[in-house]
């Protein structure tokens, strides 16, 4: 196998690594922006499951801080005070869902994208390190043979002159 050849293989095998790593790149990202999509046109298309949700979370979350007892305790008595504040706080989760999932998604994608370019910078950088040291092996190897090339010249030529032609 030459030099040249195995250069050519190894320039092929990074190709086609950097092209798998953008495919990756784009199909991660576009998961992300599916998953971010999805959460918003469910809260937009289902409100009154995202408020129930909302209130359940809000309920369990206060029911861990020994003041959110007290709190539900007092707005239990207060029925019409109940469904005002389940729906503001359904209403708040909502949107902080959505704004998270949304930040979420813009995250994911910023950080695939840094590992994409980070990943594509180290092919580039094996690529160009590779294209050395097979341009260095080749000068290398035209440096000996035109040693070796010299060197038989010379035995050819010390030869003749000993038997004497």
């Amino acid at each position: 196998m030459t030099t040249d050849t195995k250069r050519e293989e190894l320039r092929e095998k990074i190709e086609v690594a950097e092209a798998r790593q953008q495919a990756r790149e784009a199909t991660l990202a576009d998961r992300a922006r599916e998953a971010a999509g999805t959460a918003k046109d469910f809260a937009k298309e289902h409100p009154i499951t995202a408020v129930v949700g909302g209130v359940a979370a809000g309920l369990l979350i206060g029911s861990m801080f020994k003041g959110g007892r007290s709190v539900g305790k007092k707005v239990g008595r207060r029925a019409g005070g109940v469904a005002s504040t389940a729906r503001s706080v359904g209403m708040a989760f909502a949107r902080d869902a959505l704004i998270a999932a949304g930040t979420a998604a813009l995250s994911g994608r910023d950080k695939l994208e840094d590992i994409g370019d980070s990943a594509a910078d180290t092919a580039r950088g094996l690529r160009r390190s590779a294209g050395y040291t097979a341009g260095t092996t080749a000068d290398t190897a035209r440096s000996l043979t035109r040693r070796a090339s010299r060197s038989a010249t010379r035995a050819v030529r010390d030869a003749r002159n000993r038997i004497g032609k």
